[in-house]
């Protein structure tokens, strides 16, 4: 997957975000993305920088339950479940670009997603836990 210029910040966040997943599993955290998601679906704008879906370069909405990822842009519709997804990487907060990466296995896909400022503060904690309930939930079926 191209990483857009997100560089070695975005590289450090992937890192970390591997290293907490194991903390998170073996203490029993909950994430503030988690206590977000309890309060109902998350959903801000974004712009579809790339990736691997038939999208325009331009604004869609973006929608996250606590079981999916859904993606709408001029009525076409892509739903990635929670549970598929194998990475979520985003941008520094102090980053002049703020963009966000996921990438996914059922069926296989990924995409970058530019986000503004405020969008971001928000949908960062929500993407974040992402990536926790997959492996958790990998953990499971695997054990």
């Amino acid at each position: 997957m191209q990483h857009h210029g997100l560089g070695t910040n975005m590289k450090i966040q992937t890192l970390c975000t591997a290293i907490c997943l194991g903390l998170v599993s073996s203490l029993g955290l909950v994430s503030m993305g988690n206590a977000v998601l309890a309060q109902g679906p998350v959903t801000f704008t974004a712009k579809y920088d790339g990736g691997s879906l038939k999208l325009a370069h331009e604004a869609l909405q973006v929608g996250i339950t606590s079981d999916q990822v859904l993606l709408v842009q001029e009525g076409k519709q892509f739903a990635i479940p929670v549970s598929s997804i194998t990475f979520v990487a985003y941008s520094d907060p102090g980053a002049k670009a703020h963009l966000a990466a996921i990438q996914w296995s059922e069926p296989a896909g990924e995409m970058v997603l530019a986000i503004q400022r405020p969008e971001y503060n928000k949908a960062i904690p929500v993407l974040k836990n992402l990536l926790e309930k997959a492996a958790l939930e990998r953990m499971k079926k695997a054990k």
